[in-house]
């Protein structure tokens, strides 16, 4: 004998939720200062991987501070390779792929490369000029 459900397939199907995109924002950021202030490098790997997934809910001056951030971990030059690389790869992945800041950028003061950001994130915005200028002091967490 065959017995024959039906099945909502509807349900499969993810859910845009807001709420859920900020939790997930809220939930990455919490364990992104988490990892930095404990020094836990297996957790900032981890940090870092997920960053792809939430990159899209993140506003400008999150991708800002979260790229001032990047910078100044990655300019430290204290990490094993594996997670320098990905570091300077989420820095370029919140900027952009087709940015044109390189890993040898890591070298310039964050002046130059914070302007260079401006200029990419903020190109065809008329708040140009002020963005210059909020994002003069960001400070780290």
């Amino acid at each position: 004998m065959i017995y024959y459900s039906e099945c909502n397939w509807y349900k499969f199907l993810p859910n845009y939720s807001r709420s859920r995109d900020l939790d997930n924002k809220s939930t990455w950021l919490q364990a992104f200062k988490a990892s930095i202030i404990s020094g836990d490098t297996k957790a900032l790997g981890l940090c870092l991987l997920k960053l792809e997934s939430v990159t899209h809910i993140f506003e400008n001056e999150d991708k800002m501070m979260i790229g001032s951030i990047l910078f100044n971990l990655a300019s430290e030059n204290t990490f094993e390779h594996y997670i320098l690389d990905k570091i300077v790869y989420c820095f370029t992945q919140l900027l952009g792929i087709n940015s044109g800041i390189q890993s040898g950028d890591f070298r310039l003061n964050w002046e130059k490369i914070l302007d260079k950001m401006v200029e990419l994130i903020f190109d065809n915005d008329t708040q140009i000029a002020q963005s210059k200028t909020r994002f003069e002091n960001i400070h780290i967490l």
